[in-house]
């Protein structure tokens, strides 16, 4: 009998799906880009290294951006909870310089849904304007340098 449950698991367990999957595919438009890797090289901009990131969802026609978490709120309220947490705004900025550089129109606004158990909030998220689209990049390209710098060879992989 647990044989058979084993096999039957097997063949569920890829067909489930993770809220963020869930949330892009259901949104997707003809034109929206949902659960998409983008790769960016830094080549260009003198760093010999790339740029890899997958962006939850985007709508070209809106030019938004959203970004899908899951969190523990500890038995916290949402409500209570200072979102968004820096390091999800510097995601989604990232993710909006990776689309800018993979063709699409750069994202006018961003947002970052927080889900846990109970409840769902969402947050806007200001995206940079010029200036700061550019310092996007230059620290994107600062931080590659210090790591090419270290390892010369880089790390193992491709893009």
């Amino acid at each position: 009998m647990s044989t058979g449950r084993g096999c039957a698991a097997r063949s569920f367990t890829p067909r489930l799906r993770s809220p963020a999957q869930f949330a892009g595919e259901s949104l997707a438009g003809e034109e929206a880009v949902a659960e998409a890797r983008l790769i960016a090289s830094l080549e260009e901009l003198g760093a010999h290294a790339w740029i890899a990131g997958k962006v939850d969802h985007y709508d070209p026609a809106l030019r938004l951006a959203t970004d899908y978490k899951t969190i523990n709120t500890f038995g916290r309220k949402m409500a209570s909870l200072e979102l968004p947490k820096q390091h999800h705004v510097t995601q989604l900025w990232i993710y909006g310089w990776l689309l800018g550089k993979s063709g699409y129109p750069y994202p006018l606004a961003g947002r970052v849904v927080y889900m846990d158990m109970g409840a769902v909030r969402t947050v806007d998220v200001p995206m940079p304007d010029a200036e700061m689209q550019a310092a996007v990049e230059t620290r994107l390209v600062e931080k590659a340098r210090l790591i090419t710098e270290a390892d010369p060879d880089g790390p193992a992989g491709d893009p």
